[in-house]
Parts: structure tokens; sequence; C-alpha cells
């Protein structure tokens, strides 16, 4: 968890929801920070939305043909999401959204498996893992 629950302002998720969802939140159901950065609220127009930064960042441009996003299009996601909120990750948060990333890519390479498609290669988990753990 990141030793700053709080780092992430009101205003960043505001913006990012009104760009993002076409609306503002009006209320913040929840937080978390275990394996990601993660945000439950009340839109203003009265949808419930949660945002988990590590997973979008791994999972933004899946559809029929593309199962996840690369490592280079997860990272320029990640640095786009920083700069748009006007911080920084910590190291520690860095870890956290690769780390739950790596979980939902792994979670659907297995499923893509058993129907004989690769989605997840080693060496790209990998690479996912020692960001995840910092080494």
């Amino acid at each position: 968890m990141s030793a700053d629950p709080d780092a992430i302002t009101a205003d960043a998720i505001a913006a990012w929801c009104r760009l993002h969802l076409g609306s503002a939140p009006a209320e913040t159901l929840f937080t978390t920070g275990n394996l990601a950065r993660v945000f439950g609220m009340r839109l203003l127009d009265g949808r419930e939305v949660v945002v988990i930064v590590g997973v979008a960042a791994a999972m933004w441009p899946a559809d029929a043909g593309c199962a996840g996003a690369s490592l280079e299009q997860s990272r320029d996601f990640l640095d786009a999401y920083q700069r748009a909120r006007g911080r920084r990750f910590t190291d520690g948060e860095v870890q956290q959204t690769w780390a739950a990333g790596l979980w939902i890519r792994a979670f659907n390479a297995e499923k893509f498996f058993l129907d004989g498609f690769e989605t997840l290669t080693a060496t790209e988990a990998e690479k996912r893992l020692r960001w995840a753990t910092g080494s």
C-alpha cells in the first residue's frame, strides 16, 4: 500500500473521470492501494464506477483482435496518467500498477491458452514481474 493513500487528489480523479467517462464524481465510495491504485466512485450522472490504474495500463487496447497492451503501451499509459494528474507515482505505486497489470494479463493468458492462443510470452511476463518487484 502506498505510504500516502491521499496522494492522488480529488481534482485529478475528477479531471480523469470527466475526460474518460464524461462525468465528474459525485462521491468517493472507496479507495485501496494493495495491488493497484483503485478508486470506487459515484459519478454526477448516477453511474457507479471503479477505476483501476494498473489493470487499465495492461488492458486498455484489448478487443477481439488484441489481448492487452504491450510493455511499451503499458509504460506509455502509466506515464500519461501520471502527467495528467500532475504527480509521479512513488516506486511502490509503480510496482503495484505493474503487479496488477501482470495479474490480469496472466489470468487472461490462461483462458486464451486453453483455446490454443498465446497472449503473454514468458519474456513479457518476466519483464512485467521484474518491474512489479522493482528488480
